[in-house]
C-alpha cells in the first residue's frame, strides 16, 4: 500500500511549513519518553513497511534535507504558493500510480498506527470493492483516508476542489472504519493546537 503524505504548505496559520514542525509524541503514546520530532518523522517512523511518497512545497530544501534519512519519495509542488491541497494531491497520486491503494495523510495529521493502516488497506480491499474508506472516531472523521486504485485514478484527472467535496460525491461507495483510538481526529493547524 502507498502512502501519501500532503506536505507542501506553508504553515500560515501554524506559524511555518509544517513539513519542517515539531511535536511531542508522549502526548499520544501514554509512558513514552517525552520526545520531539517533527510531523513527518512521527508519520513515517510509524509506518516502517510502505511506500512512503512526501509532497513538498515550502522549504522544501530545507525539509529535505532534514528529513534525509527517511526512506521516502519526494515529490515537489512548485508552485504550492498559487494551488491548493488538491493540486499536491493530485502530484502525488499521479507519482504513487494507481495500482494499488494508496493512504492520503495530511502532514499536519502526526500520529501513525500500524494496526489503522492494516484495517484501511482491508477496508478498500474488501469486495464490493469501495471507492475509499474513512476512518472515524465518536462519530467524527478522521485521518488518513485510503483510496482505492480506481479512485486514485479518477482524482488524478478530476478538477474537483476538495478532496472531502469528491468524498460527499461517492458517499455511498465509501467505506466507514469506527476506530476506537482519537488519534485519527488530531489535526494540528496552530501551535495551539500543538500544546493542549
Amino acid at each position: 500500500m502507498n502512502v501519501l503524505v500532503l506536505a507542501a504548505g506553508g504553515g500560515t496559520r501554524f506559524g511555518g511549513p509544517k513539513a519542517l514542525a515539531t511535536f511531542d509524541r508522549s502526548r499520544l503514546v501514554p509512558g513514552e519518553q517525552e520526545s520531539e520530532r517533527t510531523f513527518l518523522e512521527i508519520i513515517v517512523g510509524g509506518l516502517p513497511l510502505a511506500k512512503v511518497t512526501v509532497v513538498i512545497g515550502a522549504s522544501a530544501d530545507e525539509a529535505q534535507e532534514h528529513h534525509r534519512a527517511l526512506d521516502v519519495r519526494w515529490v515537489r509542488n512548485v508552485v504550492w504558493d498559487s494551488t491548493d491541497m488538491m493540486a499536491s494531491l493530485r502530484l502525488g497520486l499521479a507519482a504513487c500510480g494507481a495500482s494499488e491503494p494508496t493512504l492520503v495523510w495530511p502532514v499536519d495529521c502526526p500520529h501513525a498506527d500500524h494496526d489503522l493502516v492494516l484495517a484501511l488497506e482491508r477496508a478498500v480491499a474488501d469486495a464490493p470493492c469501495p471507492w475509499a474508506a474513512v476512518p472515524h472516531h465518536a462519530g467524527l472523521p478522521g485521518h488518513p483516508i485510503a483510496l482505492s486504485p480506481r479512485a486514485c485514478a479518477e482524482l488524478v484527472a478530476s478538477d474537483l476542489g476538495t478532496l472531502r467535496e469528491w468524498l460527499e460525491g461517492h458517499r455511498d461507495e465509501v467505506a466507514r472504519l469506527d476506530w476506537p483510538n482519537p488519534c485519527v481526529l488530531l489535526n494540528v493547524n496552530t501551535p495551539e493546537d500543538g500544546s493542549r
